[in-house]
């Protein structure tokens, strides 16, 4: 019924998650969602139809609002390259929700570690994105020297450090004491 569209656009215009409550054939409406996913900062996407939810340009827009909502996505979003790519420089910690293939991506992983510069230090994953890399690039020394190399890695306080070592599995660096 148009009505109840047009009652659900108004919604949706000041509140993108009010589609919370619309009807599955509204939550089935790509412009109606769109909007939503505008309002909410990407969080209505866990309201959206199954269909829209494994629709590209519909999971791109909402994890580019707010790279978390991945966890939102169909399977086959969470191992698009280019949706987790999205999802990863807006939110580091969205490496969490990608598929296996796309957290053993370098370039993937990379993004993650280097996410939200540009946010305060206490918001920053940072290299704590890391705890979510596949299996093959912990273990790769050419990738880890990357990583140790980064400026986010240097600005890293040493107890993280220690600390991140160690939840990967890996000893702590110990510095030598003098004899």
């Amino acid at each position: 019924c148009r009505s109840m569209r047009h009652i659900v656009q108004i919604a949706v215009r000041s509140h993108g998650c009010a589609l919370e409550w619309a009807g599955d054939h509204l939550k089935d409406e790509r412009e109606l969602v769109l909007e939503a996913i505008g309002t909410s900062g990407g969080n209505a996407l866990e309201h959206a139809s199954p269909r829209l939810r494994d629709d590209f340009q519909v999971v791109l827009r909402a994890v580019s609002e707010f790279g978390l909502v991945l966890a939102d996505a169909s399977p086959a979003m969470r191992n698009n390259k280019v949706i987790c790519l999205a999802a990863v420089r807006n939110c580091g910690l969205a490496l969490k929700d990608c598929g296996l293939a796309i957290t053993s991506d370098p370039e993937v992983v990379l993004a993650a570690v280097q996410a939200g510069q540009s946010l305060r230090p206490s918001l920053r994953p940072g290299p704590w994105a890391l705890r979510y890399a596949g299996p093959s690039l912990l273990h790769d020394s050419n990738f880890l020297r990357v990583v140790f190399s980064l400026e986010c890695w240097r600005q890293f306080p040493h107890q993280d450090q220690d600390e991140l070592l160690r939840q990967l599995g890996w000893a702590p660096h110990t510095p030598c004491r003098a004899a």
